[in-house]
Parts: C-alpha cells; structure tokens; sequence
C-alpha cells in the first residue's frame, strides 16, 4: 500500500514535529502564553491525547463550525484506540496483506484477558470517525482549497477502515471450528454486521477521489463478504469470517 502510507506521511506531517509551536529560544522578551488551539497541537505531537481531548471538546462545544479542530480530536480519538500514525507512516509494507489486514500492524491484539480494554479501544475509534463523519461533506473533501478538508477526508476514510478492522478482529477472535461463539460476539454491540458493512461502502466511496487503492481493496472485501451464502449481513459476514479463520 504504498499509496495509503503516502497519505499517512502526509498526515503525520500535519500532525508531527513541523506542527510544534516553539519559543525563539534567542529572543529575549519571554515567550507569549500558548493559546488553547496550540497548546492542543503541542500536545498532540507529544502523544499526550487525553489532554488534546481535554482542550478541544469543550473548545468544540463552544464553537461546533470550528471545522479545524475536528481532524485533531479525531486523531487523539485513535490514538487512545491504540492507532500508532507513526509507525503506520513509516512502515515498509511486504506487498503480501490482503484487504485490511494490513492494519493490524499498527492496531492493538484483542486479549482474551482484557476485553473490557477492547471495548474502549472501539469506543475511541468509533468516536475518531463519528465526529469526522459529523462535519459537512464540503468541509471534508479534497475538492476543495480548505486547509484541513483534504487531511480531513482521508482521516475519515482511515477511521472507517481501521473500525471495520478491528470489529473483524473481535469476529475472528470468537470463531470455534465451523461456528462464532454467539455469547461473546453479543457482547461486542459496537459490531453489527450492518453497519460494518455500511462503513465498508462508505470508505470506499469516500477513498474514490484521494486513494484509488484503498478504494479498491475495501470494495473487494465487501464485495467478498456479501457474496457468503447467508439469509442476511450477519450470517454472510460470519461465514466470510470463518473462512478466512480456516484459511480458504
């Protein structure tokens, strides 16, 4: 996916080291007290996420058409979901990954001994993309010369994807030879095949205009699943989980 980390440097360059706001250590004078929109990047870039939160909801709050900030909360989102940008960036791909998979790299294993940790970890990422969802659709688009829409749009795309992922995760992790432990995968509500597959289409369609490939392959794996014989979503989305499980 060389295309899709691409995007990623792009994004961590937005988000990283360049975005450090800095005192001119030869002046003289002391430096001006950070505003809240600065402090929030500095912040950011320390991976210190629950403060980033901690300034930019209420700031949010206060002043929802301040579209600027939604790609920064949405990023101290993922990143308490466990997403590392950094090594996503950076990563060199084996070319071998199929779909999604390739993101697991970078996304937090499901313990059998910490599932309560799980359900967090998609409660933050489902937050990640709720919130870029909730932007209007010409405030995230790359068809425009809006500073963050273009950033704005692929977080968005990223977002889809890396919770999709980790849903499949939670599926593939209940799979017990021909069957998925119905109990346990119950408890996982922030999952319903539905919506996994709505969010399928969605990213796709979003991924069309910046990142052809990543279009491709998310439409390849719904395609794939709603293909499964089954009476409805769920029932395909688990037959194509428990293939994958068996390696056909």
């Amino acid at each position: 996916m060389k295309q899709l980390r691409s995007y990623l440097l792009v994004l961590l360059v937005s988000c990283g080291q360049n975005s450090l706001i800095d005192c001119n250590k030869a002046a003289k004078s002391r430096c001006v007290e950070q505003t809240d929109d600065e402090k929030a990047v500095a912040a950011l870039n320390s991976a210190d996420y629950q403060t980033v939160i901690d300034i930019l909801k209420p700031l949010i709050d206060a002043e929802p058409t301040a579209y600027f900030r939604y790609p920064r909360l949405a990023t101290a989102y993922a990143g308490l979901a466990g997403f590392d940008l950094a090594n996503a960036a950076t990563a060199k791909s084996s070319g071998a990954q199929d779909g999604l998979n390739a993101f697991n790299a970078f996304l937090p294993a499901i313990d059998a001994l910490r599932l309560d940790l799980y359900h967090e970890y998609l409660g933050y990422m489902g937050q990640a993309r709720d919130l870029l969802a909730s932007m209007p659709e010409e405030q995230r688009t790359a068809d425009t010369d809006i500073y963050y829409s273009a950033s704005s749009e692929f977080q968005y795309v990223l977002y889809l994807c890396l919770h999709v992922t980790m849903c499949l995760n939670v599926y593939q992790f209940f799979v017990d030879g021909d069957s998925i432990d119905a109990d346990g995968l119950f408890a996982f509500k922030e999952c319903p095949a539905t919506e996994m597959i709505a969010n399928l289409l969605q990213a796709a369609l979003a991924a069309q205009s910046n990142n052809q490939e990543l279009s491709s392959k998310v439409k390849e794996l719904e395609t794939k699943i709603l293909g499964e014989e089954g009476a409805n979503a769920q029932a395909k989305l688990e037959a194509y989980v428990i293939k994958q499980q068996k390696g056909s």
